[in-house]
């Protein structure tokens, strides 16, 4: 390395020199640092540059005897020495100045005044040490030689060098992370070579690291001031992304206060625009729209009402009894609504809502009657939520639709009024959230009313408590209510799809409301819809205490119901005694609820609690026969009655090219949905058997048109075709109460499973793309509320 060194030094120090003066040129047309900072970096390029020049030449003619010789030889070595020294000064400088930049320090250190008098120092000894030999001597060949004092030549740039350091350790958080590495590079490197060169003559190793000390401290000023750059382009940026978010939330708080202020103005319109906006936007977000998609969609949907502001109260009060002048004029409000938008430049989206959102899908809407693809998505998608909430939300007018029957109209909708993309994703936020609970075994456990006042028989009856075979115990008391010598509570056994009774034909028909009797606590009842409805009365119960220890007192009631398949028993404790009333439902495709109600009386302390064991079969007599609506041919598999949502299903059948499936298929006798067919169930288990080991779905095809959502297991795609003979959902319905045979052809091709069938004028081609590597896959028949029977299988 030494040799490789002393051989090729020359042309290092030449290309250092050379990087030295084009850093020069660079600080003649450099915007980037101040004046005064160019000034004195372009001196310590400049001392660098001399520097190292000189150091070079002092080699080149050391050993020349000839005049030039002996004046550059001596010429050369004065300006190495003098220069260590300045350039040590012009340093000092430097770190004045970035510390009076970076803190607005006025007052200089003594400590860089001590540094700076001993710079001076030095190029002061450089002079005389040039004319006494103190540093350094020339023999009679112009070699140059070290003298006695050589070693005080490297005093003061070390000493000042020191000093200067410690005043950077000790301000060094006023410099930058660049700019505080190249200070102390630039003091510390040349020190330790310093010591280097003593120990190692012929070397110009501390010239050399000085140089490129130099240059660092160039690259790493640019370095710094680029960061600082950086640093400040962010700040601005969050400076804009602040103003963009004040300006955004200002936008939003106006947007909301106006709209809010626009449905305010009705009872039945409150807060109808927020909900249709989020509606709106969880839709995009589940149809992959990116975030800015998203809230374009989300603006352009809070208001899509806007029109509305032109149409006169009494009109928007009575918007579904209007015709003549008084329909034409609402039919307006989507574009006056576009007209008061299309001037926001800045958000060009937001008229869209408001002017398409009345299209339909088939070309049926208002106001340009446009269909399918030509109505721009963001109205699909506002057109969708805009619906749901009119059909989830009670008005002054109407109660909020059952969640059955707004599924079954997005359903029946699908391709009609929705897009039918959208109206899927609506069904799928509608099966995957909370928003039917009162068919959920668990909402027993929930207190609806703790208590109610009821004066004449019915006048009020509170929601229902579904009864299921794990046991429900109402506990209460009562008193007698108003001026009347007698009252008692009593209780309605019902189904309903919004658990609540009804007694206006409207609603009865709406919320598929059936009532199946009236049950007093003194033992005796009334039988509606039940096949048969038997009471044991304390007398004929004796002994009967069913485990209970605590005595009943005055006006206290308890009631312990439980059900198993199409029977449920009541055990009603009195401070009678214990009355046991046993109800045959019509079948076991009906949910059960208990309503409380009474005459007379007011009720209160209302507690429910569900008990932690299962009823079975032996806990209720039977006082009816079961009801079987599969009691015809069997053929290659067993046949099944499925009274509820997958609550049984065929055996399975190993999915082969060809496989076809024949079957006859009726819906049950209360069934009342579209979706209460048959469903084609895709899966693989271990055994075979549905819910076995290992068991994995792919595909759940419902006869309807409707197919099982994508995930990260398997893709469905269904096509459906509404065929001549198609002639409504009503009419589907009747088809399928009525019963028709049904057949199931299925095509595999690698890992694409093809089920084609057409029912009742619906036909439905899905492919199943099984994304495991799944091979050994079953198919089988489930579905909701319906009877399979005759199944063949070829």
């Amino acid at each position: 390395m030494l040799d490789f060194l002393k051989s090729h030094q020359l042309n290092i120090m030449l290309s250092f020199t050379g990087v030295c003066a084009a850093i020069l040129i660079m600080l003649l047309f450099t915007k980037a640092l101040t004046r005064r900072r160019r000034h004195i970096v372009a001196s310590l390029e400049l001392v660098a540059l001399l520097l190292l020049y000189f150091d070079r030449l002092t080699y080149l003619y050391e050993g020349v005897l000839s005049r030039t010789g002996y004046v550059m030889v001596r010429l050369s070595n004065f300006i190495v020495f003098f220069m260590t020294s300045a350039i040590v000064f012009v340093f000092n400088r430097y770190v004045i100045d970035l510390l009076k930049d970076e803190s607005g320090m006025k007052a200089i250190p003594t400590r860089l005044k001590v540094s700076g008098a001993l710079a001076v120092t030095g190029m002061v000894l450089a002079v005389i040490a040039h004319f006494t030999g103190l540093y350094y001597t020339f023999d009679e060949f112009n070699h140059y030689q070290r003298a006695a004092g050589f070693a005080i030549a490297y005093i003061a740039p070390v000493v000042a060098s020191m000093v200067q350091l410690s005043v950077i350790y000790r301000y060094r958080k006023l410099f930058g992370g660049w700019i505080y590495i190249s200070l102390v590079l630039f003091i510390s490197a040349p020190v330790v070579a310093s010591f280097i060169q003593m120990m190692l003559p012929g070397i110009s190793f501390a010239n050399i690291v000085i140089v490129v000390a130099a240059m660092f401290l160039y690259i790493f000023a640019y370095l710094d001031i680029n960061e600082e750059i950086e640093k400040a382009h962010r700040v601005e940026i969050e400076g804009l992304e602040h103003e963009k978010t004040s300006i955004r939330r200002l936008f939003d708080q106006t947007v909301k206060s106006f709209v809010n202020a626009l449905d305010g103005r009705y009872v039945h319109t409150q807060g109808h625009s927020q909900r249709v906006a989020e509606y709106a936007r969880r839709i995009a977000e589940l149809d992959g729209k990116n975030e800015d998609e998203c809230t374009e969609v989300y603006y352009a949907a809070l208001l899509h009402d806007v029109g509305r502001v032109w149409i006169p109260d009494d009109l928007v009060k009575n918007l579904h009894g209007l015709s003549g002048d008084d329909l034409e004029r609402v039919r307006k409000m989507p574009v006056i609504g576009s007209q008061i938008l299309s001037g926001i430049e800045d958000m060009p989206g937001l008229d869209v809502g408001a002017h398409y959102h009345c299209e339909r899908y088939d070309g049926k809407g208002y106001p340009d009657g446009l269909a399918g693809e030509e109505i721009p998505e963001s109205a699909r998608i506002i057109a969708a939520a805009d619906a749901y909430d009119l059909m989830a939300t009670e008005t002054d007018l109407t109660p909020p639709m059952p969640h059955e029957i707004i599924r079954e109209r997005f359903v029946a909708e699908s391709g009609q009024q929705f897009d039918p993309k959208y109206a899927r994703i609506i069904l799928s936020l509608m099966d995957s959230s909370d928003m039917d609970p009162v068919r959920d075994a668990d909402a027993v456990s929930t207190v609806w009313e703790n208590e109610y006042y009821c004066d004449e028989y019915r006048e009020r009856v509170t929601s229902g408590i579904l009864v299921a075979d794990e046991p429900v115990r109402i506990h209460m008391q009562s008193e007698i209510y108003g001026e009347h010598e007698k009252g008692a509570p009593s209780l309605i056994l019902f189904d309903s799809f919004d658990q609540r009774v009804h007694d206006v034909p409207a609603e009865i028909e709406a919320y598929r409301y059936t009532e199946f009797g009236e049950i007093w606590f003194d033992g005796h009842f009334v039988s509606t819809s039940a096949r048969n409805m038997t009471a044991v009365t304390p007398d004929e119960a004796t002994g009967k205490e069913g485990g209970y220890t605590e005595q009943i007192g005055p006006g206290e009631y308890e009631i312990t119901a439980y059900r198993q398949k199409d029977h449920l028993k009541l055990d009603i404790r009195t401070e009678s005694g214990i009355f046991e009333f046993v109800t045959a439902l019509p079948d076991t495709s009906l949910y059960a609820y208990i309503g409380l109600t009474g005459e007379h009386c007011h009720v209160y302390d209302i507690t429910i609690e569900k008990l932690d064991v299962s009823a079975n079969e032996a806990d209720i007599p039977r006082i009816a026969e079961p009801v079987s609506y599969i009691d015809r041919l069997e053929s290659d598999l067993p046949n099944v009655q499925i009274d509820g949502k997958r609550t049984a299903v065929t055996k399975g059948v190993k999915i082969a090219d060809g496989l076809r499936i024949n079957f006859h298929t009726m819906s049950l006798p209360f069934a009342n949905l579209i979706w209460h067919c048959p469903h084609i169930l895709i899966y693989h288990s271990d055994d075979g058997e549905v819910s076995g080991q290992g068991y994995k779905e792919y595909g759940l095809i419902r006869l309807n048109g409707e197919t099982r959502e994508t995930d990260e297991r398997a893709q469905n795609v269904i096509t459906v075709d509404r065929e001549d003979e198609f002639g409504g959902w009503d009419k589907w319905k009747e088809d399928n109460l009525k019963g028709f045979e049904c057949e199931i052809n299925v095509r595999v091709i690698q890992n694409k499973i093809t089920v084609l069938t057409s029912n009742a004028g619906i036909s439905i081609e899905n492919v199943t793309t099984v994304m495991d590597g799944e091979k050994d896959l079953y198919m089988a028949i489930t579905g909701d509320q319906c009877a399979i029977t005759d199944i063949r299988v070829r």
